[in-house]
Parts: C-alpha cells; structure tokens; sequence
C-alpha cells in the first residue's frame, strides 16, 4: 500500500481531517480509530462508509481482561495464604470463610465475563458457525447480549469503559457488513450472460458454498445443506469452472473484510521512533519518508521486487529517491 497522505498538523480537528481525506476524491470506505475530530471530518467528506477500528477496540478489551486476571491472581494467592494461616492457627475459622467467599465470587464473575467476551468475535466475522452471512442486525444483536452480561458485572469488575465502548462498537464498528454487501454486489456484473441461472442467484450459491465450508471446518453438522447444494451445482454443467473462479472471489471478500487500521498502526510505530529519534520533524521530512516508502521495492513478501508506486502503475523513471530528489527541479 502507498502512503497517500502524511501530514503534520497542530490539531486533528474535524478541519484537518477533511483536508487529509480531500486528497482521494473516489474513496468511499474508511477504517480509522474513533477519535471525535476524525468521525466528524469522515462525515464532512462526504457519503463515507466509516469502519470503526477493531484494533484500538480490541485492544482495550484487551487490556481489561490482562487488569482483572492479575486480581484474579492476587486474590487467589490471598486465599492460598488464608489456607496456610488457618492451618498454623494464625488467622480465625471467620477470616478463612471470608477470603474464600471472596475467592469464589470472583472467579464466578470472571467466567461470566470470559462468556461475554467470547461472544465479541461473532459480532465480528462475517460467517456464522451455521454456514451463514452474519447481518448487521444480528450482529448488533449479539453486541447487545454482550452488554448485557457485562452490565451486571459493571462495579464488580469496573467495566463501566468496556460497556462503554462495546456500545459505541454497535454503531461504528459493523459497517464492515455494508462494505461486504457493497464488494459481493460487484461480483454479479462479472458474471457470463449465458448461465443458466439467473446472475444473483448464481452469486447466492457461490455465497451458500462459501459459508457451509466455514462452517463445516468449525465443526457444525451443515453436511446435508452441502450436499444438497452440490445437487442442484450439477446442473450447472460446463459453467462449474464459472463457479469456481466465483467461490474463489467470494472467499477472499469473506475472508479478508477490512476492519481494522493495523498497516497504519505499523507505520505509526516506525514513524513514532523517527520523531523520538529526530527530535523535531518538519512537513517536508515526512514527504521524504513518504516518498522513499513509495518508490522503494519491497524487500520480502508476496510483492518482493516492487515498490508501491509500481503497484499502482506509476512510473517515475527510477527506483532510487535519492536520484530522485536530486534531479528534481521545481
């Protein structure tokens, strides 16, 4: 991926966000975290589809989850310890039954709250376990069983952020689904004039195959859907190579919806380390940076040998910014 756009600027105001995002006139899905000035310059865009961050998100849950195992921790090396004072006669029979009562509210607390916690994740995969597309309805919908077994969990377990911040996924985080339906839509006019089918039930079919395999590698009884798929995929003759290179186009728009910002939370690392480093960065030294990660060819990966810039079809003349910089005369 080219970098379109590194600027440096004093505030991430609404303002300054826009004037980033002027820069792609044809961008029509945005992932990025859900800083206030950010959502409201994607607004003041246009008609942007905006995917909320699963990386910043996940991550404070995350980090939740690390806070109360280690109370967990302690509190179980509290009742340990109880055990040993009590054995030694160092602490009374009413002291033990208080520390294990503790003990084991908090474990059964943090089951129901592995529970909940484990549920996120359907909210965030496009397929269900039953070899079906997961909808945004649904998907708010096990948000909202989500919330609701963390609520009464709440001032236990100091979660009031986390609830927080599940809600807020419910709105921003699943428009992922639009973008889905969006890419599998385009697929349909790819499609031959000469199926015997027509086009978007064609499409439903390479969908349904998509899903059942999913599911049938997650270990759900969907054979008899399957094979009875494969039924009616017969009749299709000598357009399952059609088919095929369709289940194929499918699979990767399933299996790679774009969620999460993680290649700018990369490149932010690295730039993180540049300005630690440098002290001082100007506009014009992040052009640099910008344009030696453009024009140099990738070292390892899939897109060994070419730079981005020749991914795009852009052709500078020369994979050397240095030589680049150079020449040019303004």
């Amino acid at each position: 991926m080219a970098i379109g756009a590194i600027e440096k600027m004093g505030n991430r105001t609404a303002t300054s966000w826009q004037a980033v995002l002027s820069h792609f006139p044809k961008l029509r899905y945005v992932v990025s975290d859900l800083a206030r000035g950010l959502i409201k310059g994607v607004q003041l865009s246009g008609n942007l589809l905006h995917q909320g961050d699963l990386f910043h998100f996940l991550r404070e849950v995350g980090r939740t989850t690390q806070q109360l195992e280690r109370r967990l921790g302690q509190v179980l090396k509290e009742e340990t310890d109880a055990w040993d004072k009590w054995c030694a006669g160092q602490i009374y029979t009413p002291t033990l039954e208080n520390t294990l009562a503790k003990a084991d509210t908090l474990l059964v607390q943090m089951e129901q709250y592995y529970q909940a916690i484990e549920r996120l994740s359907d909210a965030f995969w496009p397929m269900t376990d039953e070899g079906r597309l997961l909808t945004e309805k649904q998907a708010k919908l096990i948000l909202a069983q989500v919330i609701q077994r963390l609520s009464p969990l709440g001032d236990a377990l100091e979660l009031a952020n986390l609830v927080k911040q599940v809600r807020k996924a419910q709105t921003h985080c699943l428009t992922y689904q639009r973008e889905i339906s969006y890419q599998l839509g385009r697929l349909v006019a790819t499609l031959p004039e000469t199926l015997l089918i027509p086009k978007n039930q064609f499409l439903r079919l390479a969908i349904e195959d998509v899903c059942l395999r999913y599911a049938l590698m997650q270990g759900a009884k969907v054979h008899p859907q399957y094979l009875a798929l494969w039924e009616t995929l017969w009749s299709l003759g000598d357009h399952l190579a059609t088919f095929g290179s369709l289940v194929r186009q499918v699979e990767k728009i399933l299996y790679t919806p774009k969620r999460a910002s993680s290649l700018v939370e990369s490149f932010n690392s690295k730039l993180r380390t540049v300005q630690y480093v440098k002290k001082h960065v100007s506009q014009e030294y992040l052009w640099l940076l910008a344009l030696k990660h453009n024009i140099e060819p990738f070292a390892h990966g899939k897109r060994l040998g070419h730079s981005p810039f020749e991914l795009l079809g852009i052709n500078l003349g020369t994979n050397d910014w240095v030589d680049l910089v150079r020449t040019y005369q303004p």
